[in-house]
This record gives structure tokens, sequence and C-alpha cells, in this order.
């Protein structure tokens, strides 16, 4: 959010100025996956933790504690949360190859990415 912006600190003063930036007008997206998710086991492994009512993943039947190991065929030990959050803010409309754990047995499912807002 803040790239948006050119950030000056008054100190003395103790004020925070934001001036619009040369990113300011491109649009901001968010996730359109409609899920959340954490990084264990010092970024090996991608865990989902909160699945959004309605939302992409839930119409897939993705599930809190779904482990995500690929991505597009990538394995996401070898992705930055970064990457996967790129991934996952993309374009509307783009869908998604992910290889899913999920009681004990590996899934392949194509997530269709929406925006939401």
């Amino acid at each position: 959010m803040l790239k948006k912006f050119k950030v000056i600190f008054d100190y003395p003063d103790n004020v925070l100025y934001l001036k619009p930036g040369a990113l300011f007008k491109e649009p901001f997206e968010h996730d359109m996956s409609g899920m959340e998710y954490y990084s264990a086991d010092d970024f090996k492994h991608v865990i989902i933790s909160r699945i959004e009512p309605g939302s992409p993943a839930d119409e897939v039947g993705l599930e809190k504690g779904d482990e995500i190991v690929t991505i597009n065929l990538v394995p996401v030990s070898k992705m930055s949360l970064e990457d996967i959050d790129s991934l996952f803010k993309s374009k509307d409309g783009r869908s998604l190859l992910l290889e899913i754990y999920h009681d004990n047995k590996y899934d392949n499912i194509i997530l269709t990415l929406k925006r939401r807002i």
C-alpha cells in the first residue's frame, strides 16, 4: 500500500505526510482466491488457515488445514510468500493448478481467481 505514496516523516512536529507517488493510480489488487495461509517449517510448507465463505477457494472445496504443495507445478518450497501472494493477486479469471495435501492424500484442483471487490 505504501508503495503508492511518497512518505515524509516530520519528526519535530510529530507528523506523517503521504503524497501520491508514481504508482498512485495503479489499481490496488487484493487476494482473489479467498484464502489465508501461512508458511511452516522454514518456508517449506504452506498451510491454509482460513477460507472465506463463497470465495473461489470455498467453491473448489479447500479447507482450513489443507497444505498447498505446488502451484502450477512449481513446489511452494521453491517460492517465497511474496511470489505466492502475487499469483493469488495476479488476474481476474486466471486459473491456477494447485496440488493440495488433504486427508492423507494428494489432490490436484484448478482454482479460478475472481475479483471480489
